[in-house]
């Protein structure tokens, strides 16, 4: 069985782009609140993953 990495690599970039567009952070809790939020807004896009076998 072939498990993809792309869904991995797509949260990681999402996570990544969000926090260097905002450099500068108020308080600690505003970094997690806002990697908060894009995950939330990351995840509401997923579709049911496809398993690809490797025959």
């Amino acid at each position: 069985m072939l498990i993809s990495n792309h869904s991995n690599e797509g949260f990681n970039r999402a996570i990544r782009k969000i926090i260097k567009t905002r450099t500068l952070f108020p308080k600690e809790d505003a970094t997690g609140k806002l990697t908060h939020l894009a995950i939330k807004n990351f995840t509401a896009s997923w579709k049911r993953a496809t398993l690809y076998t490797l025959l």
